[in-house]
């Protein structure tokens, strides 16, 4: 169990510092936009894996919010096509940037929907 919670404690502090800037990202959100194209979202299958690593960073950001008292976001509407939709619409527009930036935005218009 102490280790269980070492882990959250570590989780939490790094969503953190994942915010802060993509030298801290493993993973697909270290990969630049350019390098991933409607292929690797659609045709060979690795739709999955960025579905995946989004909607960890997004539980990631949502834990973090609850842990500082603040609301969490719903989730419900981050479904594979909803993730993939977005991040090949962000990284077709923003090539150079990494796909942190993609789940970023994905966290902003979920922000937006709670506001509305």
């Amino acid at each position: 169990m102490k280790r269980l919670a070492h882990f959250i404690v570590f989780m939490y502090a790094s969503t953190t510092i994942v915010l802060a800037g993509e030298s801290n990202v493993l993973g697909f959100g270290a990969t630049k936009c350019r390098d991933i194209s409607i292929s690797i979202l659609t045709i060979t299958g690795r739709w999955d894996q960025i579905f995946a690593w989004t909607s960890g960073f997004l539980t990631g950001v949502n834990m973090q919010a609850i842990s500082d008292g603040g609301t969490a976001r719903d989730l419900s509407a981050v479904t594979p096509a909803f993730v993939i939709d977005r991040v090949g619409r962000y990284c077709s527009q923003n090539p150079n940037q990494p796909m942190l930036r993609a789940a970023e935005t994905i966290l902003g218009d979920l922000h937006h929907s709670l506001q509305r």
